[in-house]
């Protein structure tokens, strides 16, 4: 280790002066305002109103305008009375009126009918409500500045106090290099989320900003001169026009000022390294530390009740040793004797080496880093066509579409015909994933971090040829008998290509366990985790972006906002052993877990729709088209009316909380018993419908929804678009369980475990993931109606019991045989979204 050190010497000197007339000097105070009325609340014009300083005497005249308002601006901060009189009226006094830095305070003054030498005193509460201003602020007041105790005495750092302000954590060090002094020497603030460099530092009106447009502070860190400070405001949002230079916050200081009366204060403030306790990088001599802070303020008039002084003085001295890190060559290296192998040091090189100080620790003991890279591949192909069992299942002259076998059919009251070969959707998925990762392991004392980086890389290649050989429906037996169609779903194969969607995962943690006492350990943690939009490898993404009557556009991506970017998820929990024996523990968690808006999603969706697979549905077709004619009259070259997709444009953060509270117990030696309470909510899930292009319903009675007769006829929700498969983020979840658990682990050649679980569990969304929305055979409008599809869930009742027992039977050749027995009894009572009940 090496120890470098730093002096700095900083002298504050504020000398603040004010001849005060009838117009304050200030530029930075505060406003009374309000309306003088008789007892009707009609106006009193012209009356005379004066604002008195208590502690200067220092009067404010005016008179109230024909509306009788008044105002009385730029004021110092302080206890005012405020009196009123108008002829015919008794005078009205309102006393202990307390202003602050750049408030606004409303005090409406009521006269009643008397004699001008009568006077009517009122001592009430200030106004704790605003009624005159939009400004978002708030104030640190004088008693706040001198009762907090503050290290380094900076004034500025009491403005995290304050609602919306934060001290930027990652804040260079002073002296440790020269970034700090290029970004400045004042404590960074956050107002409201803005940059340091945004807000605005302001003494009796004047900027007070440093070079860097930052905080002001000195070469120690801090801005001195508390007990010059009155007080100060800090401006967080809406403050009016009058503030210029900044976007961000105004934090507003006013001086202290002088009075009638004179008054002085001195101090000190001594700090040493010998009572401080060692850091943990410190050698075993700690640094040395000497820190004085002294100084003194004082005040008083120079002409009564006209003219005050007020002054400021205060000196730091600063002697400070810093501990810090050095990455240098060990004595093998210096040898030339290295990881990556052996070398020979050039003797020109070796003089220069004594430059860097010879370790004084071991290598990496109570530090662990793993790095990891790793590469997934999968691959899926479903429904390729095998040979026909049926010669006439491969006769394309018996097919709808150019060079393809016969088209599914669909006939009210028969079992659907599947079609020829190859008539089933097929499906060709290839999944690439490139993951990196960097984990770190540190041990502090009765603390395990861990920290970490996590990076993937996700290609979704999928090639989809959904029902390519057409499929006809028919509204009866009788119009399929007679040749009259209603409809065609054809596909032009020769249009069909892959879909190749990219996107990047990024993720990083900290963890502790920290072994709080011997018999309690806390586990706490966040994680924060986004994942890009998706984008198409050949930027080839067409979507539906109005879903009310809008044909399918291209876009780069099918977001307009990324919802992953707030995903911050803290994790906490603990065990607890509360007879100190190991025997019963009880342990609890929360945490938050982010679903990431994954590529497995919408792949599919993009699939299926155009660009690629360019499909559509013919309507209102010809008698007699069945099954050639039908297909010439299919117009793939338009967009509208060809099957696409509709992606939620601006979804929300899906996530899921979870949590639990276990107990468990070693009832005799080798054998446990486990009883949990878990719980989770899941906000905005997934939402997935095959086609959210339907016919919606007329009407809407006391009965529920009526659908237009026949099935099929009406207007579908976009006649410009074709077949919709839709994601929407607008489902919840719900789980509450008791889980159990008796567990023997293997002794004498014999291990067992039974388990039982009852648990309750609603999903709005998670039959439909799966896109088996169906009311009565027709699809649900539940995404035009949120506020019924509620009423629409899985809702399921589960008491599962499991019992499993593993022993090892000696055999005669003297190996051991194991014999196993396993059981699962379950009772279950599912209500689905099929049922409509909630």
């Amino acid at each position: 280790m090496r120890r470098r050190d730093a002096c700095t010497f900083v002298v504050a000197l504020i000398i603040a002066s004010s001849v005060v007339s009838s117009v304050s000097a200030q530029v930075a105070g505060g406003v009374i305002a309000g309306t003088v009325s008789d007892t009707s609340g009609a106006a009193l014009p012209n009356a005379k109103v004066i604002v008195h300083n208590v502690a200067t005497s220092v009067d404010t005249e005016l008179n109230s305008n024909e509306s009788g308002f008044y105002r009385a601006a730029n004021l110092l901060p302080g206890t005012y009375d405020v009196t009123a009189s108008a002829r015919g009226f008794s005078n009205l006094v309102r006393r202990s009126v307390v202003l602050t830095v750049g408030a606004e305070l409303t005090i409406d003054l009521i006269l009643r009918v008397g004699a001008a030498q009568d006077k009517i005193e009122v001592t009430a509460e200030t106004p704790i409500v605003d009624t005159s201003t939009s400004t978002l602020s708030s104030v640190v007041n004088a008693s706040t500045l001198r009762e907090l105790p503050l290290n380094g005495r900076d004034w500025t750092s009491l403005a995290t106090l304050q609602p919306g302000v934060t001290s930027v954590r990652t804040q260079s060090t002073v002296g440790a290099t020269s970034s700090r002094g290029n970004r400045g020497f004042g404590d960074e603030l956050t107002v409201a989320g803005h940059r340091p460099q945004e807000n605005n530092y302001r003494i009796d009106g004047v900027s007070i900003n440093d070079y860097s447009n930052g905080a002001p502070g000195g070469a120690g860190g801090a801005n001195l001169g508390v007990d010059a400070i009155s007080e100060f405001s800090v401006l967080t949002s809406n403050y009016s026009s009058e503030y210029g230079r900044t976007s961000g916050g105004v934090i507003n200081a006013i001086t202290r000022t002088g009075s009638n009366a004179f008054h002085g204060a001195g101090f000190g403030f001594f700090r040493d390294s010998s009572l401080d306790a060692r850091n943990y990088f410190d050698a075993a001599t700690k640094p040395p530390l000497r820190r004085y802070q002294f100084g003194g303020s004082a005040g008083g008039p120079i002409i009564k009740d006209k003219t005050f002084i007020f002054g400021n003085y205060e000196g730091l001295r600063l002697n400070q040793g810093v501990t810090f890190s050095d990455t240098v060559p060990s004595q093998a290296a210096r040898n030339g004797q290295l990881s990556t192998g052996n070398v020979t040091v050039d003797p020109a090189v070796k003089p220069y080496l004594d430059f860097w100080a010879l370790p004084n620790a071991g290598l990496t003991q109570n530090f662990i880093n793993t790095v990891r890279g790793g590469y997934n591949r999968t691959k899926g192909f479903v429904n390729t066509a095998g040979a026909a069992i049926n010669p006439k299942a491969a006769d394309l002259s018996l097919g709808t579409a150019p060079g393809r076998a016969a088209a599914i059919i669909t006939v009210p009251g028969l079992t659907t015909f599947n079609g020829g070969v190859g008539a089933n959707s097929f499906f060709d998925h290839i999944g690439n994933s490139y993951q990196f990762y960097d984990d770190a392991f540190i041990t502090h004392g009765t603390h395990s971090f861990k920290v970490g980086f996590s990076f993937e890389r996700s290609q979704y290649n999928l090639f989809a040829l959904r029902r390519p050989n057409g499929l006809f429906a028919f509204g009866s037996l009788a119009k399929f008998l007679t040749n009259q169609p209603t409809s065609l779903f054809a596909l032009d194969p020769a249009r069909s290509k892959e879909a190749g969607l990219r996107q990047s995962i990024i993720g990083g943690y900290f963890h502790d366990n920290w072994r709080f006492t011997p018999s309690l350990t806390l586990n706490y943690g966040i994680r924060y985790e986004i994942s890009t939009n998706p984008i198409e490898a050949h930027d080839g993404l067409q979507t539906v972006v109005n879903l009310n009557g809008g044909a399918p556009v291209p876009v780069h991506t099918y977001f307009t906002n990324n919802p992953t970017l707030k995903n911050f998820e803290p994790r906490i929990g603990f065990a607890w052993d509360p007879q100190k024996n190991a025997r019963t523990v009880v342990r609890g968690g929360f945490g938050v877990y982010d679903h990431l808006p994954l590529l497995y999603i919408y792949t599919p969706k993009a699939a299926q729709g155009t660009p690629f697979v360019v499909s559509t549905t013919v309507r209102n077709l010809p008698a007699g088209s069945f099954p050639k004619g039908a297909f010439s009259l299919a117009n793939f070259s338009s967009l509208t009316g060809l099957g696409s997709t509709y992606i939620q444009p601006d979804p929300p953060r899906n996530y899921i909380m979870n949590w639990n509270l276990t107990i468990q117990r070693q009832l005799i030696s080798d054998l446990t018993l486990q009883a949990a309470y878990v719980g989770s909510r899941g906000i905005h899930n997934a939402f997935t419908m095959d086609d959210s292009n339907i016919v919606l319903p007329v009407a809407k009675t006391a009965q529920g929804y009526v659908w237009p007769t026949p099935q099929g006829s009406g207007t579908r929700q976009d006649p410009n678009a074709g077949v919709l498969r839709s994601d929407w983020w607008d489902g919840d979840s719900y789980y509450h369980g008791l889980q159990t658990m008796v567990r023997k682990p293997l002794s004498h050649s014999f291990q067992i475990q039974g388990s039982y679980t009852w648990s309750k569990c609603l999903d709005t969304g998670s039959a439909a993931s799966r896109g088996d929305q169906f009311l009565n055979g027709i699809t649900s409008p539940l995404f035009f109606d949120k506020a019924h599809r509620k009423g629409f869930c899985d809702f399921n009742i589960f008491h599962t019991f499991t019992l499993s027992s593993l022993w090892n039977v000696p055999a005669p050749s003297g190996n051991a045989l194991a014999r196993a027995i396993l059981g699962n009894w379950e009772l279950g009572t599912i209500l689905n979204s099929t049922s409509g009940t909630p």
